[in-house]
């Protein structure tokens, strides 16, 4: 649907193109013949939120729908006993001690949201801590935002509640080179309805929003409402941005590169099932966050259409807050927390970033075909990725349209296309088998009792009244279909399609089919001495290789 269309406005720019002749190739040559998909703006909200793709090949389709829909379908019909069989034996969230919430928040999951301190966060907690202080480089705090929950907490569902908070986290020194983190404040705060409807919010300086330990129950509850915040913004907002940002690039790549280019045999398995997921996830009527009637396993506290106002700020991020939500721009490396999480996650980076290289340099600097379609993919996804400048990555030699790849363009390719295959296999399953490792009753999405007051105590038995067993029912239901690893294909098992194109078999051509092979080979090798590595050294790994899958399929 409109999709060659632009791929022949794009490739009809300047007589540059006129080179693309000296090397032709049919409809048969294209992974999607000639219906591939392509890029365009949001429906939902073009400026603020990322590219979408919307229509898909029918292969495409009908590939999500035997491997991913019918797998919601029997998962639903066949283990709903199970659920009821959970929520029999758990009734309630599972008790939440300082250590654990230490745990959560400076090591596992939530570890990727302890970030710098931002302007406004000083006047929080400058009478408990006066040493704050945004000029020092060296800064002994951190903080972990959830600020995010501004637009949920006024419009939760009935006998709901949830509200915006801020963590104050200090950092010490245990050893050489090693520091430990600790959460010793919670900032909670209330938003009014005139704000919510103008749709912007501040957080009034109130040392009676602050708790600490000293708080006794009141900041025992209000660690339940801070991982409210953080289950909440790790789906919507940050985990968003492992999926969405890469649909542009998996339908230009399916659409641009000949099946018989390297770089497309590099990537396509990374690609597959992906379009199909993510168009379920903001287009279907039976996603999570869908914008009509909730599902029964919608876990959130609030209808679909509050719930998606946290998807831009993890895209164009906040003004106020550059610290904690930064505009999303393509990264060229991956930003590693200072966690066992963030540790299991540079592991296997650097396995891809050792792979990748080897692969790609095997496409030769006079190799003018491949270097030509890698320069149109690039042109065509600079629009995305704004470090990937095509004048500065490429030489043309005006003659003869012949584009060679410079030094800095080798290397930014090596290091898009590991950041493409990484997160679209480990930093996403990651995350999933992270949340489904908490268990449903570990994962505090909705929460019945009302926020914590300085004034009074809670009732003795809050803890009783947090939760439903119909809400633990929900979360059963969501882990079942989305957490819970279905993988389709897994990493490591993971055969790239590698061969080098021609009719003839010459020396040159069988050794370097040979030669990625080996490469292949050695890369799954070298996955598996990651783990072995990961366990050796005492980490708590989040996710075992095994259940790591090749590309997002849930």
């Amino acid at each position: 649907m409109g999709s060659n269309t632009y791929q022949q406005d794009t490739i009809k720019r300047g007589d540059k193109w006129e080179a693309l002749k000296n090397y032709p190739h049919g409809v048969d040559d294209y992974l999607h013949k000639n219906h591939g998909p392509w890029p365009q703006p949001a429906p939902d909200n073009p400026v603020q939120q990322m590219a979408q793709v919307i229509h898909l090949p029918e292969e495409e389709k009908e590939d999500w729908k035997k491997n991913v829909n019918n797998m919601y379908r029997r998962r639903v019909l066949t283990c709903w006993p199970f659920g009821l069989w959970y929520v029999f034996k758990h009734r309630r969230y599972k008790t939440l001690d300082d250590a654990e919430f230490k745990t959560e928040i400076t090591e596992g999951l939530y570890s990727k949201f302890m970030t710098d301190l931002d302007e406004g966060d000083l006047s929080l907690f400058k009478k408990l801590r006066p040493d704050l202080d945004l000029t020092d480089n060296e800064s002994d705090y951190f903080k972990a935002d959830f600020s995010c929950m501004e637009p949920i907490a006024p419009n939760c569902l009935p006998d709901m509640y949830a509200a915006p908070t801020i963590t104050l986290i200090e950092k010490k020194k245990l050893d050489k080179d090693i520091f430990g983190y600790n959460p010793i404040a919670i900032y909670l705060y209330k938003v009014n309805e005139s704000e919510d409807k103008k749709g912007t919010f501040s957080y009034p300086v109130n040392e009676k929003n602050v708790f600490t330990k000293e708080d006794g129950e009141n900041w025992h509850l209000a660690k339940y409402f801070v991982l409210q915040g953080a289950v909440h913004r790790v789906n919507l907002t940050e985990h968003a941005l492992l999926h969405f940002p890469f649909d542009a690039i998996n339908a230009i790549t399916k659409s641009i590169l000949p099946t018989s280019h390297l770089l497309f045999q590099l990537l396509i398995p990374h690609f597959r099932l992906s379009l199909g997921v993510n168009r379920a996830v903001l287009e279907n009527p039976g996603s999570l966050i869908s914008r009509d009637k909730r599902k029964f396993y919608s876990p959130f506290c609030c209808e679909g259409v509050h719930v998606r106002k946290l998807l831009p700020d993890g895209y164009i991020g906040r003004v106020k807050k550059p610290n904690a939500y930064p505009p999303y721009d393509f990264p060229l490396e991956p930003k590693i927390p200072d966690s066992d999480f963030g540790k299991h996650l540079k592991a296997y980076y650097d396995v891809f970033a050792a792979f990748v290289p080897k692969v790609l340099e095997q496409i030769d600097d006079d190799d003018e075909e491949s270097w030509l379609y890698i320069y149109l993919w690039a042109k065509c996804i600079e629009e995305w990725m704004p470090d990937f400048k095509t004048r500065e990555c490429f030489t043309e030699t005006e003659d003869t349209n012949v584009f060679k790849p410079t030094v800095k363009g080798r290397a930014l390719l090596n290091k898009i296309v590991t950041m493409i295959m990484w997160d679209l296999s480990v930093a996403h399953a990651t995350d999933h088998i992270a949340i489904h490792n908490k268990r449903p009753h570990g994962n505090p999405f909705r929460l019945r009792v009302p926020p914590p007051n300085k004034e009074l105590q809670p009732a003795k038995n809050w803890r009783d009244n947090l939760v439903t067993w119909k809400d633990l029912l929900t979360f059963w239901f969501t882990d079942l279909l989305f957490y819970l690893p279905a993988n389709v294909t897994t990493l490591e098992n993971t055969i790239y399609p590698f061969s080098i194109p021609g009719k003839e078999i010459d020396s040159e051509k069988k050794t370097k089919e040979q030669t990625l092979r080996h490469e292949n080979t050695k890369f799954l090798k070298a996955l598996k001495e990651c783990e072995k590595a990961l366990i050796k050294d005492n980490v708590n790994i989040p996710a075992e290789l095994k259940q790591i899958s090749t590309s997002l399929q849930y």
